[in-house]
Formats: C-alpha cells, sequence, structure tokens
C-alpha cells in the first residue's frame, strides 16, 4: 500500500495506523453527538442530535422531523394561551 507522498507504508505503520484509528473512534463513539467534531449539516439546530430523518421546511432549513415537530406544538401552545389571555 503506497502513502499518499508516494511513499510505502511498512507493517509496523500500518498496525500503528489501525491502532490510532481504533483509539479516535472509540473516543468519537462514546461522546454524545453535540460534542463529536462533525459537519453542522448533520446535526439539527433544535435537538443537536445527528438527524436520522431530517425534513426541509420551505424556508431551506432542515431539522429532524420530531424536534421541529415538538417545536411546532410548543410555538402553537403558546400561542393558544396568548390568544386566551387576550380574550
Amino acid at each position: 500500500m503506497k502513502h499518499p507522498k508516494g511513499e510505502n507504508f511498512t507493517q509496523q505503520s500500518l498496525e500503528k495506523f489501525s491502532e490510532e484509528i481504533t483509539t479516535l473512534y472509540k473516543a468519537e463513539s462514546s461522546m454524545k453527538p453535540k460534542d463529536q467534531i462533525v459537519p453542522e449539516y448533520i446535526l439539527c439546530s433544535i435537538s443537536g442530535d445527528y438527524m436520522r430523518d431530517p425534513v426541509t421546511l420551505e424556508s431551506g432549513r432542515t431539522y429532524e422531523r420530531d424536534a421541529i415537530l415538538q417545536y411546532f406544538a410548543l410555538q402553537k401552545e403558546k400561542a393558544e394561551r396568548i390568544q386566551d389571555s387576550l380574550d
């Protein structure tokens, strides 16, 4: 196997690299998604978690379906309470 700079990997360097990757993977996988270094477009800006069921609104913003539905329900409830207090 060749290194990107054209150098040959040795078995020892491959094993060391594999160990480093394994260590990093274990450290990353034990972290919560909010604490991991991942592109922002993968995380829901409401929940801070990975989007497993993303939905894109007309505004172009993408959210986790459950998070945005809960947000809308909360906003509807607030609006109803405000309306009741005005009546």
